[in-house]
Order: structure tokens, then sequence, then C-alpha cells
């Protein structure tokens, strides 16, 4: 079935299930009232009712289902026409009954059926039919481990039984051990307790003979005590007065060494404003200084490049007067040549002149 086809189908299917959920509004309370809802849904929607109610007190009389049939679809296009009768109807009732309920929603999830049919393509229920047998191969693999599991978890339960049996018996003989250790532990104990009597009152003995000993000497030593703390005293009033006489010695030294530091800070300061003067005096000379030797270089720059101004004229003058000497020279030459050429022609012209005659 193509796309086209389907379409069709499913619009067939949707305006069943309007018409079924627009006709779930009419039952027989509806009808009963039919004659009187001309007001309310309109004179057409009421004939129309009238009409179903007629058709469907046939049917209940073994009329034929044909006349039925024709009413129903009478009535769903006239109230399909009415965009508010729906809307008027649901008002009047309460609820509609369940099995009408049911029978929609049984017929809204055969259209859905359809719709997913129609709209399956074949290698799309191909795929769907692998995926479920996949799945059920996973669920029968699942459900195979699961058992494996299980008999693996009793056998282990039966083991582990088996280790608490075997523990609760290691538990019996620690608390049997326990009980004969803790019986002669109290016969140690007992032992213990009279050694430690006889030890007590051996000690008790010594402590009392050493305590008066301890005693004797702890007087003698509190006398020596005493003593030592008389010739403390005495020694603490000769070393308080030594340093009393310390500290006098000690501030005239601070007396005599501040009077000193006053006579040397006042050489200081005269020493100081001279040293100050000098140095201003010096940084003057040292400018004046750096004055002169700039003057000085510029002097000795000036007569560098007048020096070289005129060396570079004597020689330009030199070039000059060497060249008009070469150019003479080569004048003379050249007219010295110009004269024996003349004097050449002049002597071949009177020979010449000679042989004519």
């Amino acid at each position: 079935m193509n796309s086209l086809e389907a379409y069709r189908v499913m619009q067939v299917l949707d305006e069943a299930m309007d018409g079924l959920r627009l006709l779930s509004h009419v039952d027989s309370e509806v009808l009963e009232a039919a004659d009187t809802l001309g007001d309310v849904v309109g004179e057409d929607i009421s004939k129309s009712l009238l009409t179903h109610k007629i058709a469907a007190a046939g049917c209940r009389g073994q009329v034929s289902h044909d006349t039925f049939n024709a009413s129903s679809m009478e009535l769903w296009r006239i109230l399909k026409k009415s965009p508010t009768a729906e809307s008027k109807l649901s008002a009047m009732q309460k609820e509609r009954s369940p099995a009408m309920m049911s029978y929609l929603q049984t017929f809204e999830k055969l259209r859905q059926t359809a719709y997913k049919k129609l709209t399956t393509t074949v290698e799309e229920d191909n795929s769907n039919r692998e995926h479920f047998m996949e799945v059920c191969m996973r669920e029968k693999k699942a459900l195979e481990q699961r058992n494996t599991l299980e008999q693996q978890l009793a056998l282990q339960r039966r083991e582990r039984q088996k280790e608490m049996e075997q523990i609760t018996n290691a538990e019996d003989r620690a608390a049997s051990e326990l009980e004969d250790i803790q019986e002669e532990a109290k016969m140690r104990q007992g032992s213990l307790d009279e050694t430690s009597r006889r030890a007590k009152e051996s000690d008790l003995e010594k402590f009392s003979s050493e305590n008066g000993k301890l005693g004797k000497e702890r007087e003698k030593l509190m006398g020596e005590l005493a003593e030592l703390r008389a010739r403390n005293k005495e020694m603490e009033t000769q070393a308080r007065k030594k340093k009393s006489k310390g500290e006098q010695e000690v501030e005239a030294w601070l007396n005599d060494y501040d009077r000193d530091m006053g006579s040397k800070e006042s050489a200081y300061r005269d020493e100081l404003a001279v040293y100050e003067r000098v140095v201003a005096q010096l940084e003057e000379y040292q400018e004046k200084t750096t004055q002169l030797k700039a003057e000085r270089e510029e002097y000795e720059r000036q007569e560098r490049l007048r020096m070289i101004a005129e060396l570079t004229e004597r020689n330009r003058e030199k070039i000059r007067n060497k060249a008009a000497l070469t150019i003479q020279t080569a004048w003379k030459a050249y007219w010295a040549n110009k004269l024996a050429e003349i004097k050449k022609a002049k002597k071949k012209a009177k020979k010449d002149k000679g042989k004519k005659k």
C-alpha cells in the first residue's frame, strides 16, 4: 500500500473517530429531551435527534438496522456542521457512560495501530521483527544466565552454610578453651595477689626505715640551707653596693663621653662647613675648566679646519701651476714641431721652384 492509500485509510478512520466522539454525547437522556432542545442546539439538530430517537425505538422493535444506521449517519452529518453542537451536548451531560468511553479508547488504540501498520515500511517491519527476535533471544539468554546464577548461588549458600558450621564449631572450641584459660588465670591471680601482699609488707618495712633516715637527713639539709641563705643575703648586700658604685662610675664615664662628643661635634660641624665651601669652589673651578676646555677644543678645531683649507688651496695652486707648466711645455713642443714643419715645407717649395726654372 502506497502513502496515498494509507492517507485515505487514515482519513476514513479519523472521520469515523470524530463521528463516534460526536455520537457518544447522544445518549438516552438526550434523545428523551430531543423535542425540548430546539432552543439549545438548534431546530435542525433537534429534528434529527427526534428522527434518531424513532429509529432507535424501531431498532428495538426488530425494525431493520439500515434505518438506524442511516439515521445515525444523518445525525452525525448535522452535528458535524454545527461547531457548537458538541460543546452544548457535552454541557447537558454529567459524564458519558463507561462503556462508551471504553469503546472510544479501544477504537483510538485500533486507529493508532492501523496508523502504525500503514506508516511502517517492509524494511522497518522486518527490522522490528528482527529486533523483536533479538530481544527474545537476549531474554532467553538472560533467563538461562539467571538460572545458572541461581544454581551457583544455591551452591555458594550451601558452601557458606558449611563454613558457618565450621566457624560455629571453632567458636565453641574457642569458648571452651577461654573458660579453661580464665580458670587458670584466676588461680594465677590468687598466687600473684599473695606474692604482692608479701612484697607490699616488705616494702612498707623498708619504707619506714628509709623514711626515718631521710627525715634526719632532711633536718640536717634544712639547717645547711638556712646557713646558706644567711651567707647569700650578706653576699647580695655587698653585690648591690658594688653594683651601685659601678653604676655611678658608668654614669660619670657617660657624662665625660657626652662632653667629649659635644666638643668633637662642634669641630666636626666647622670642618664640614669648610669642606662644603671647598667642594663648592672645586665644582666652580671644574665648571670653568670644562668651559675653557670646550673653548680650547673649539679653537683647535677651527685652526685645524683653517690649516686644512690652506693646505687644500696650496695643493690646488700647485696642481694649477703644474698643469699650466705642462700645457706650456706641450704648446712649445707643438709650436716648435709646427715651425719645423713650416720651414721644411718652405725649403721643399724652394727646391721644387728651382727645379722648375
